[in-house]
This record gives C-alpha cells, structure tokens and sequence, in this order.
C-alpha cells in the first residue's frame, strides 16, 4: 500500500513538471539569449560590409574618394565650374553657335565613354587613373574641336544670295494704247517713230504689238524701220512668221529675214 502511494506522488510531480517546463522555456531571460544567437551571423555581415564603401572611395570610386580629392596631374589647369543661371538654356553664357562635323563628335564622345567604362571596371586605383587621364586627353580634343569650329554665321565665304530672274513681261496693254494713241495723232512718219523709240528703249513687245505699230504706216521702208526699233525687245520671236505679211513685195520680205536673224 505503500508503494502505491510513493508511485502515485511520483507520478503527480512528474506531470506538474512536465507543465511548468514550457514556461521555463518561453519566460525567463536565459533563452532568449539562444533565440538572439541566430542574428549573430547577419551582424557580422553588416560589420563586415561596413568598410565597402570606404574601400570603393579608396579605389576611386565616389564623390569623396582619393582619386576624385587628387589635384589634375601637371601642367593641366584646373577646369571651372560651369556657370548655371536660373532660366537660361545654355551651359556657357555667350558663347554661339558654331559648325561641327557631326560623325566626328560622334566617333569623340563615343570613345570618351569607352574611356569612362573601363575606369568604372578597374579594381586598382592606378589603373584606374591613368584611364580617366584617357578620357581626360579625350575631352580635351574634344574641347579644342569646339572652340577652333567656325562660327554658324561665318562659315566659309559668304556669298549673297543672287536676286530672283526677272519676270520679262510685255508692254502692258493700256501703256500701248496710250502709245499707238500718241503716234496716231502726229501726221508724219518721223515723228511717229520718235514717238516709237522713245518706247522700245525699256519696254518689251510681241508680235500682236508689233502688227498693230506697223499698220499705222503706209511705205515698207517705214515698216521695216519699225520691226528695226522694236525687234530687240520681241519676246515671241517664234511668231515672227507673222510679220510677213505685213510687207506686199519679195524684196521687202527678203530684207525683213535679215533683220529678224541679226
């Protein structure tokens, strides 16, 4: 009876103990320090990532690193700022437009980024370097390119821009009726063909024109002196067929062809 009792309180504290053990486990401070040891390894990483970036600005890489602080090397000036105004839309104040080779600003600025690329790549400093004078050199051709261009306005000899051909236009029709006006009003041919020459000196004349001054006259010879005044400034000299018959005999014709193929 004994051991049954003895075996029934071994049992009871058994199970007591089995039931505070999770408390054990989830509220006292001792193993929360096991559930913190699993965030050691990623410390360690962020402490051993920590000193990236300043090796990054040692090689040369960043605003603040070594090779950015590094005065140009000698016999370079120091490049000025570029002087930025609120509202304007040109880097440089004042300076115009110029002629350039387009493919050869091209072929430059294509190999100035090449240049920059393989800086970017270089792991060693020195390297590093002596890539960006590269570029440097470079930019610099690049700089004189623009600087020795010839300005937009005056690029090679300026020529003026030749005047459009004039548009040669017969004598307008009331300018000549106003002329056979006043050569039908004086009586003599002489005088009519004062009249005329006073005309043909500026004005130009077709064959329609032509045929009407010659009716105003009665001898070939005066007629023929008028295909003689007014035939310099016959624009359809294609017609001129038709002055032939104007004239009545074979030699008055004849002199006519003369004067129309001088």
């Amino acid at each position: 009876m004994k051991a049954l009792t003895l075996a029934v309180v071994m049992l009871t504290s058994a199970a007591a103990l089995a039931q505070q053990a999770p408390t054990v486990a989830t509220g006292t401070p001792a193993p929360a320090a096991k559930s913190a040891a699993p965030t050691a390894p990623a410390t360690a990483a962020a402490k051993s990532a920590a000193p990236a970036a300043p090796a990054a600005q040692a090689q040369g890489f960043g605003p603040d690193s070594e090779l950015m602080r590094r005065p140009p090397p000698p016999g370079r000036p120091i490049p000025d700022a570029p002087d930025y105004r609120e509202g304007e839309n040109e880097r440089y104040r004042g300076r115009g437009l110029v002629v350039v080779d387009r493919d050869a600003v091209g072929r430059k600025l294509a190999r100035l980024e090449e240049l920059l690329d393989d800086a970017m790549d270089r792991r060693d400093g020195q390297a590093a370097r002596k890539a960006l004078r590269r570029a440097q050199d470079e930019l610099e051709e690049l700089q004189e390119m623009l600087a020795n261009a010839a300005p937009i306005s005056t690029n090679g000899p300026t020529r003026p821009i030749p005047p459009p051909p004039p548009v040669v236009q017969p004598m307008p029709d009331a300018s000549f009726q106003r002329l056979t006006a006043a050569m039908a009003r004086e009586s003599f041919a002489e005088d009519k063909m004062r009249i005329l020459t006073s005309a043909t000196s500026r004005e130009h004349f077709v064959v329609a024109q032509v045929l009407q001054v010659l009716n105003q006259f009665s001898f070939s010879q005066d007629k023929l002196e008028v295909v003689r005044a007014m035939k310099p400034g016959l624009l359809d000299m294609q017609n001129s067929y038709q002055l032939y018959n104007a004239f009545t005999f074979s030699p008055d014709k004849k002199r006519l062809q003369e004067i129309l193929n001088n």
